[in-house]
């Protein structure tokens, strides 16, 4: 049967558009003891979550160490996917998990590996649209993995210095239903082996550390050997999938204060977001799609309290603001909205001699209203964009890890950096 080419191209771009308009990443991911204090820890991270931190942060590993994290990640997006027909997504859960493991393997040498989503969201929506009067099921998830494998140097005791190799797996899915017909069904996946981030940890006294860490740019081809598009058959799919740069800088003071040690901690995060431009979708059928982003750099930056007492027993509280990323005239339904977005951050744990237990809670919200004037001078071909009218996502975390300390001096009950 003879395909027409416009349609397939409307096919195309509306299997294909960007599901996560604010980014990829999302800034409350990890771990349980960081996130209570909202997620910073560049310049102290001293457990396997280095990997996924800064790779510098193994080096702190006495002789082995093991760190398993999961979460529950509850998010409600509110949008417009259709012209006058507003509607919420959610509340979906979200499951990230992080495993991770150190081995000292010389007096200056540090081996990591593990494995953690290192960006996760999805999103679906269920309304009847005005315009047509059929009820649309609407879906997108996507995943970003990482397999990482890291080598932290130390020199002395206060110079750690970490270079991390990683392997990320991605795959988006999309299906989309008007009534009871598939209107599209897409699954895609890819790997890349090219990820690289490096760490450094500095800490020229007991009580104060500084930390830089940088995650180069991934590229992922998402693959799919066919797909459904307006019930026409669509195959040889390449979606390319851009997880950007991002540069981050921290540092850590803790001071004893009467029974108890106080830690305050900042993180400062700079991501180059504008890697995600546009994008060309290729099939067998048809010449490359391109896919709008035009997505703009931004600062996450993070704050956090933590009350050590009692010796083993620490309390922590955190804050988080995240930059607008995403452009108003390309908007997606279906993630962060084009604004700024806060979080507040709560957490406790207990530390014996060789172990460690955390629980973390946070709370972030973003919101704006599209106007006409926003998506003015919009692609046309921008199908999936959402439409003018509120926006706003609304994300609830739980957080909970589990790490275990092998050849732990037993003097160590202290939550300051140094000690561990």
């Amino acid at each position: 049967m003879r395909r027409e080419p416009g349609l397939l191209a409307l096919a195309t771009v509306l299997i294909t558009a960007p599901a996560f308009a604010a980014g990829y990443d999302t800034p409350i991911l990890y771990s349980a003891r960081h996130m209570g204090m909202g997620g910073t820890g560049v310049s102290w991270v001293s457990d396997p979550t280095a990997l996924f931190m800064n790779p510098a942060g193994i080096g702190a590993t006495e002789m082995a160490s093991l760190t398993l994290n999961v979460d529950a990640i509850i998010a409600t997006i509110s949008a417009v996917p259709e012209l006058d027909t507003p509607s919420t997504a959610g509340p979906a859960v979200l499951t990230p998990f992080l495993f991770g493991a150190s081995i000292r393997v010389c007096p200056m040498c540090t081996v990591g590996f593990g494995f953690y989503p290192v960006a996760s969201a999805s999103g679906g929506y269920e309304y009847t649209s005005k315009s047509s009067g059929v009820t649309v099921k609407d879906e997108t998830t996507i995943r970003f993995y990482e397999i990482p494998v890291a080598f932290a140097f130390n020199y002395k005791d206060y110079v750690r210095f970490g270079i991390e190799w990683r392997v990320t797996l991605a795959a988006l899915n999309r299906l989309k239903k008007n009534g009871d017909v598939s209107f599209f069904e897409l699954d895609t996946s890819g790997v890349d082996f090219k990820g690289f981030r490096l760490g450094l940890q500095v800490q020229p006294v007991s009580f104060l550390s500084f930390g830089v860490t940088y995650r180069h740019r991934v590229d992922v081809d998402a693959k799919a050997d066919d797909g459904k598009a307006l019930t026409i058959p669509v195959t040889e799919v390449v979606f390319p999938l851009i997880l950007p740069s991002r540069l981050a800088f921290g540092t850590r003071l803790d001071v004893p204060v009467k029974s108890v040690t106080l830690g305050l901690s900042i993180d400062a995060e700079y991501a180059w977001q504008s890697q995600n431009d546009k994008v060309g979708i290729e099939t067998k059928e048809l010449p490359p799609v391109e896919v709008y982003y035009y997505w703009t750099d931004a600062w996450t930056f993070r704050w956090g309290a933590e009350v050590g007492f009692l010796e083993n027993w620490a309390a922590r509280v955190g804050y988080v603001w995240d930059q607008k990323t995403s452009n108003p005239q390309y908007s997606s339904a279906f993630g962060t909205p084009p604004a700024d977005t806060t979080t507040v951050t709560l957490g406790g744990g207990y530390k014996a001699k060789n172990w460690e237990l955390n629980l973390a809670y946070a709370y972030r919200n973003g919101s704006v209203e599209i106007t006409p004037e926003d998506v003015a001078g919009r692609e046309k071909t921008c199908l999936t964009c959402s439409s003018p009218g509120n926006h706003e996502i609304t994300l609830h975390g739980i957080y909970l890890d589990f790490s275990w300390y092998f050849d732990l001096p037993s003097s160590v009950s202290s939550w300051s950096p140094k000690a561990e």
